[in-house]
């Protein structure tokens, strides 16, 4: 019975998923983000889509959006979260997605680039430095 109820628990939930991934392979950011923003307001520890605006925030194409220091934030919580994750069924859907602890180390390398390209475009000596910062608390907290 238990297993049942997590899969209708986590069936919509990877629709949801797969339907924002989608929507950002095809560029469509705004949707995307505001899909996860209605989601997250609701359900502030769904890993996926804390996952996924942390994507979008890394994405430097993704216009207003990205903020890369803001997607470090979702980023720790979202592998926070996924630390925490024992059920190995709940570990299955979310590696289809994909979110795994690969996924993760690209993303951290998404959110680093970005958070570089951003420093540089803006000329901010203290835009480097703080990100170096945040970046040192996110390696020391692995």
């Amino acid at each position: 019975m238990r297993v049942f109820l997590l899969f209708i628990i986590i069936s919509p939930l990877f629709s949801i998923a797969q339907n924002i991934q989608g929507l950002i392979e095809n560029g469509k950011y705004e949707k995307a983000w505001k899909k996860c923003q209605k989601v997250l307001k609701n359900s502030p520890e769904s890993i996926e889509e804390l996952y996924f605006t942390a994507v979008l925030q890394s994405k430097t194409l993704s216009g207003e959006i990205f903020n890369p220091i803001e997607a470090l934030e979702y980023f720790r919580k979202a592998q926070g979260i996924y630390r925490e994750i024992n059920d190995q069924k709940q570990l299955e859907k979310l590696d289809e997605i994909p979110i795994n602890l690969k996924a993760f180390r690209v993303l951290n390398d998404s959110i680093s680039r970005g958070g570089l390209i951003q420093a540089k475009k803006k000329k901010q000596r203290g835009g480097i430095y703080q990100l170096s910062r945040e970046f040192s608390n996110v390696n020391r907290n692995r």
